[in-house]
């Protein structure tokens, strides 16, 4: 029986499961989330074996460099070409897409070189709330998007899986649009009456929870699943008393905005612009919240996620 650290925490325990899998790629790897999944790679004590893929055209070759210096694999690949593709995933046993919106289409190609390459696992790119375009018209390219993987997945026989993390609060709160960007100010703007809960779970938090269920769950308990996961539930009214809290000072100014503004925005803009504002919408109406009874936390245990406060 040997001594397993739980990734990206502070938490020792005895297991005696052997990792299923050792060799990984991450596609995506210069954003925020696959930054934090190379760092927790890095600080593992497991030994894993990781190579980033980086596009040859248009790819950040500053981001490649700083970790090809620190020993990290580096292959460059053209998504067009999918013997580039499937050589770069030879030997690859899982493959983890955290790459964002307007790369969502790269993720089908990537699909189809993983399966040709022997890759056993696909990690598809959502990373964000359980909102689909069923639920938010506006929402429904972007759903279309990043569900075509899946389904290519499905098609040529690649087990995949997906998580849903809610909200990431460290990169949301400082967006304007989330009336939190003036929180060092003693300001905020709130639609609505600020007491809808939404679902957070920081982008550390959320790595740690992907690797420990891809080293300890069976393989039949990750094929073809949906992962809904939450490390906090808070309101805006609550964000801000926590801050208050935290940071004692002059009293904050609260504004407060009718929601029929936010509706409007939705109605009149075009574009991304109105996407955020039809996002921003379910969030504060409560439709970009997890249902708490289907939440898939106990699938670690030992999971002790940050809360909103922490981050503020």
């Amino acid at each position: 029986m040997s001594s397993c650290e739980v990734e990206g925490q502070n938490l020792n325990y005895h297991c005696n499961i052997m990792p299923p899998y050792k060799r990984f790629a991450v596609a995506g790897a210069s954003g925020t989330v696959g930054t934090h999944f190379l760092r927790a790679f890095e600080h593992s004590p497991h030994g894993y074996d990781v190579t980033i893929l980086t596009r040859k055209r248009g790819g950040n070759q500053q981001f490649a460099a700083e970790w090809r210096k620190k020993g990290a694999k580096v292959r460059e690949v053209d998504y067009e070409d999918e013997a580039s593709l499937v050589s770069a995933l030879h030997k690859i046993e899982v493959v983890i897409s955290t790459l964002g919106g307007p790369a969502f289409a790269l993720q089908v190609p990537l699909v189809k070189a993983a399966k040709k390459a022997g890759v056993q696992l696909y990690v598809n790119s959502h990373w964000g709330s359980p909102l689909t375009g069923d639920d938010l018209p506006d929402l429904a390219t972007m759903d279309a998007l990043r569900n075509a993987p899946l389904r290519m997945a499905e098609e040529v026989g690649l087990p995949w899986v997906e998580f849903r993390n809610g909200t990431f609060p460290e990169y949301c709160l400082p967006i304007p649009l989330f009336g939190m960007s003036e929180l060092g100010h003693r300001r905020a703007t709130i639609y609505g009456d600020g007491n809808i809960q939404n679902s957070w779970t920081t982008q550390v938090d959320t790595v740690a929870f992907v690797l420990h269920v891809l080293r300890h769950l069976p393989a039949e308990e990750l094929k073809n699943r949906i992962f809904n996961i939450q490390g906090d539930l808070k309101s805006f009214n609550e964000i801000v008393q926590l801050y208050e809290t935290k940071y004692p000072g002059s009293p904050f100014d609260v504004i407060y905005r009718p929601l029929f503004e936010l509706e409007g925005e939705v109605e009149h803009r075009e574009g991304v612009e109105r996407l955020l504002s039809s996002i921003m919408l379910a969030v504060v109406t409560g439709k970009a919240k997890h249902n708490q009874e289907t939440l898939d936390n106990k699938a670690f245990p030992e999971w002790n996620p940050r809360a909103v406060v922490d981050v503020l």
